[in-house]
């Protein structure tokens, strides 16, 4: 199954990706459970033929088997990021009235979401969210350019109460 053939595989594990690049696999990353911890930030996870990020979970995150639920519960966060799409479990959009939203299980603030999502989601809540293409300058070459074209959408839609990139 694509989900064997992730880049990165968590399993009641945490990770926190930094001004990371993906690419170039099945699927981007998989969270195998709902303890998993997954924080992305000012990273391209991009070029992943399945899916960006790809969620196993039967329910919405949760905290660590015999936690407190700090510290240890499972979330998935995106921040300043460009995800390719992000995929939720396989119970949202097939089973009708399981009471889940795509809120139990991302939290996504600034992030391009391009390629499709499921139809009820539309853009993925959360301030700043944008989900068209970031225009990158060659994400499927071989060696795949993720600059932004100077076109892009995405060229200055950052968080407002960010200091200024260096061009304005």
């Amino acid at each position: 199954p694509p989900e064997y053939l992730a880049g990165i595989a968590l399993i009641e594990s945490e990770l926190r990706l930094d001004q990371s690049t993906v690419t170039q696999n099945v699927v981007g990353i998989t969270v195998m459970d709902e303890y998993s911890k997954l924080d992305v930030n000012s990273s391209i996870i991009q070029g992943n033929p399945a899916t960006g990020i790809l969620t196993m979970s039967d329910g919405p995150m949760k905290p660590a088997p015999g936690g407190d639920g700090d510290g240890g519960s499972g979330e998935i966060t995106v921040r300043y990021s460009n995800v390719q799409e992000l995929l939720p479990p396989y119970e949202i959009g097939e089973s009708e009235g399981d009471g889940y939203s795509e809120e139990d299980y991302y939290d996504a603030i600034y992030a391009f979401v391009s390629g499709p999502t499921p139809q009820s989601f539309g853009v993925w809540p959360g301030p700043g969210n944008i989900d068209l293409d970031p225009l990158f300058m060659d994400p499927e070459g071989v060696e795949p350019d993720f600059h932004l074209h100077f076109m892009s959408p995405a060229v200055n839609t950052g968080d407002p109460e960010l200091p200024s990139d260096p061009d304005g």
